[in-house]
């Protein structure tokens, strides 16, 4: 309510959801370009629909190595078809380590788990 004003239970669900639907788009594509690109720093990533518009553009900025890994510490997301921007920055990062249970989701019941071990 405090960005919204007065919010309807439709307006936080879909405002959850976005900010959910951010961080798998900057998390899980960073996931992916570490483990596919250890030594090279990825500088950018977009996302274009049929007529080549850009949906989303991500820019990863300043690089660390942790655990001889190069991770960028800066991540910038926008999609300017819906007028949003977002930029996240790392001040602690972490390899391997445990996800904290705030950020633990409960899956949907349509979901099976796939466990790899």
């Amino acid at each position: 309510e405090i960005l919204f004003g007065d919010a309807d239970d439709g307006n936080l669900d879909r405002a959850v959801r976005f900010v959910i639907i951010c961080l798998l788009f900057v998390f899980d594509p960073l996931a992916v370009l570490m483990l596919v690109a250890v030594n090279v720093s990825i500088k950018e990533y977009q996302r274009k629909n049929k007529e080549g518009i850009v949906e989303l553009s991500m820019v990863y900025d300043q690089y660390s190595t942790i655990n001889g890994i190069s991770m960028p510490t800066i991540v910038s997301l926008n999609s300017p078809l819906r007028g949003v921007s977002v930029t996240i920055t790392a001040q602690n990062i972490s390899v391997n380590e445990p996800i904290p249970p705030i950020m633990r989701f409960p899956l949907p019941n349509s979901i099976t788990p796939l466990r790899m071990d």
